[in-house]
């Protein structure tokens, strides 16, 4: 209903003012014209109000459609400017303000905008960029200020013009002070730079060059790429190398302690100026160390005593202080005997402890890594604990000769070097010597065990040799009085008096001359009379056959003569004899043949073993009660795990798992299943005879 109180419509959001439409009425024409019609009946005085009808009034055509417009509310444009005040894009400025136009940070937001065009422009490094900049922003607060920014671009291009012809310290250092932010300033700074470099070096004074370096290189370094630093860096660390030489050596070899002492401080001194890293390895400079080093070895070398030589490093320390640069707290001994190049002949070293040092801080590749420690009699001891005495022997800056350590007045350990090559290593347990690991060329290294002045380990080779030779010589007696089966009974101990000189050498691979050689002299010489002897038993036993054989052939005769004659009781003996009255006859046994032995056993076979120069050869060998183990062929050892060895041809044995078939006897042979170990024929039972 259009009563009064409807006539207004408010519009409201939060984001925007509020706006109040008033709406016109009018009345409608019907309810016009019934109320002056009813008129009549009430005297001429018309109904205002349509009683018939409540719909009396209509909304006038004129606020029928009306068109609103919107403002934004300023609390509202605030909150969107807070969100975009601190950004650094200026896009985000013009999107606000084509949005925004009736905020009260209109303004503000419109000086942001520019103010960050006018950076982006700068950042370019072009007056072609401010150029555009003015022209786009005539109406900006910022347009002054950038005009004034290309004034000073003009004048600043036109004064570096004329700088860059004088080429000065001084010019460039008064057109960075009038101009610091010009668009030459990365330019200015490198010219500057590198004037100042010239002045630097041209001046032949290592101070100076320090100066130029603290003053310009250091503070201008971020002008320069890598490339361009590193050349710079080279120039001047060259320039100051070779300058410190020229202050510091002369031609006076009276001085050269002195100079030598001068150079050394200096260039200590230059190290700690803190020049890193725009200072290089100043290499000549350090290429003295060497040759002062080799001045100082002769000092150490005089220095004989324990006081001489506290004096002396102290002295060192003073006059060459941190001779070492990467170990400042390392001895000035060690590093004078380390880098110097002539030094030749006996030093003694107190408290010095140079050979521990040149153990610890030895290459990997180096024989004598690890050297310090050695395994005597299966225990593991530790040398070089504890040295308070040294005498280095040198040659040429190179240890050679014969190196001592005394731990206390007893000797520790000697070294024995020929040229800085290792020959061999001698190691002390209370001042005696316990071993000797020695270091042949292209050979396996090898120790001797000492004991009480005695070479245990050679001692072991000896005893074998020596039982080789009881052994020999039992042989030439039994084959001399023809005793043969005590000869195979020596022939058994052969494995059992071998084998501590076989596990020495597959441990310690001392030289052939000495174990190898010697030992197989003797095996040879022992299986020579054996075989001899065994030439004599098979000859005396083939005559006495034949022997046997004509008596046998004599005996059949006569009992053929007798027989034809008629008479009786003949007996063969096989000896030539004869006995009257036996029914009975006793012959040489068939199985054996007269020998006694085992026909199986008693033949001999062949058997593999490897020469001095590990070829694989067979010889003939007889064991009584025993035959050739046909799973290990001979060997002794399973033939899958027999594997090469260290000899020149790779092709002996090396101890792999025993084989189990021969286990039980001598290697490579096993128990005779006809005679069951006893080596007698199983016919005769070992006589040799049997009966007819």
């Amino acid at each position: 209903k259009l009563k009064k109180d409807y006539l207004t419509v408010l519009l409201s959001h939060p984001n925007y003012d509020p706006q109040l439409i008033y709406i016109k009425r009018i009345p409608r024409a019907k309810a016009l014209a019934k109320d002056i019609g009813l008129g009549v009946f009430t005297f001429g005085i018309p109904v205002l109000v349509d009683v018939f009808n409540s719909d009396f009034y209509k909304v006038s055509p004129k606020t029928k459609e009306f068109n609103i417009h919107f403002e934004y509310k300023q609390s509202y444009m605030t909150e969107e400017y807070v969100k975009i005040k601190d950004s650094k894009n200026p896009e985000d400025f013009k999107t606000w303000l084509s949005k925004y136009t009736k905020s009260v940070h209109f303004q503000e937001a419109t000086d942001k905008k520019d103010s960050l065009e006018l950076s982006i422009a700068l950042f370019q490094e072009t007056e072609s960029a401010i150029d555009e900049f003015i022209a786009s922003h005539q109406s900006s607060n910022y347009l002054s200020q950038a005009q004034k920014i290309k004034d000073e671009m003009v004048a600043a291009r036109e004064l570096f013009a004329k700088t860059k012809t004088e080429n000065t310290v001084s010019a460039y250092e008064s057109f960075l002070g009038k101009y610091p932010r010009s668009l030459h300033n990365k330019e200015a700074h490198k010219l500057l730079t590198d004037a100042a470099e010239k002045v630097a070096v041209n001046s032949l004074n290592s101070t100076s060059m320090v100066n130029y370096m603290k003053n310009y290189l250091i503070p201008n370094s971020t002008f320069f790429n890598t490339t361009e630093l590193d050349l710079r860096k080279s120039k001047i660390s060259k320039a100051i190398d070779a300058q410190l030489i020229k202050e510091n050596i002369k031609t006076d070899p009276k001085k050269t302690y002195d100079y030598y002492s001068n150079l050394w401080k200096a260039y200590i001194n230059m190290r700690n100026q803190g020049l890193d890293p725009y200072l290089n390895h100043l290499e000549q400079t350090y290429s003295y160390q060497s040759k002062i080093c080799d001045v100082l070895f002769l000092k150490v070398k005089d220095a004989n005593t324990a006081d001489k030589q506290s004096t002396l490093v102290a002295k060192i320390n003073l006059d060459f202080p941190s001779l070492d640069i990467y170990d400042a707290a390392k001895s000035p001994i060690i590093t004078t005997l380390e880098n110097m190049q002539k030094g030749t002949g006996v030093v003694k070293l107190f408290n010095v402890g140079y050979l521990p040092h040149y153990f610890n801080n030895m290459s990997e590749r180096d024989a004598l890594i690890g050297r310090d420690y050695y395994i005597y009699k299966d225990s593991t001891f530790q040398a070089l604990k504890e040295i308070t005495y040294e005498e280095v022997s040198l040659n040429n800056g190179q240890l050679n000769g014969v190196t001592k350590c005394y731990k206390g007045s007893q000797i520790d350990l000697s070294l024995n070097m020929v040229n800085n090559s290792i020959k061999d290593i001698s190691y002390y347990q209370g001042g005696s010597l316990v071993q000797t690991t020695f270091f042949p060329v292209n050979e396996r290294t090898y120790y001797y065990e000492y004991e009480n002045g005695t070479n245990i380990t050679l001692k072991v080779i000896n005893d074998v040799l020596a039982q080789l030779t009881v052994m020999e010589s039992n042989i030439k007696a039994y084959t001399k009085s023809k005793n043969y089966g005590q000869i195979s009974v020596e022939i058994q101990k052969w494995e059992s008096i071998y084998a501590p000189a076989l596990d020495l050498i597959s441990k310690n691979p001392i030289p052939k001359d000495k174990a190898y050689t010697p030992l197989m002299t003797k095996t040879n010489s022992i299986a020579s009379l054996t075989k001899i002897a065994l030439a004599n038993k098979e000859s005396e036993e083939k005559i006495a056959q034949e022997k046997r054989a004509k008596e046998f052939l004599e005996f059949w005769t006569s009992i053929s003569n007798s027989s034809s004659s008629g008479s009786s009781g003949t007996t063969y003996s096989g000896g030539g004899s004869s006995n009257s009255g036996s029914s009975k006859t006793k012959g040489s046994c068939n199985s054996c043949k007269g020998t006694g032995e085992c026909k199986t056993c008693s033949k001999p076979t062949k058997m593999p073993y490897t020469n001095d120069r590990c070829s694989i050869l067979n010889r003939e060998e007889t064991k009584l009660g025993y035959v050739r183990c046909n799973t290990c062929s001979g060997w002794g050892y399973k033939s899958d795990l027999a594997h090469k060895c260290d000899c020149p041809n790779g092709i002996g044995r090396c101890n792999g798992e025993r084989c189990r078939v021969c286990s039980d006897g001598y290697i490579g042979w096993h128990s005779c299943n006809d005679c069951g170990k006893t080596g007698k024929c199983k016919s005769c039972g070992g006589s040799g005879s049997s009966k007819f």
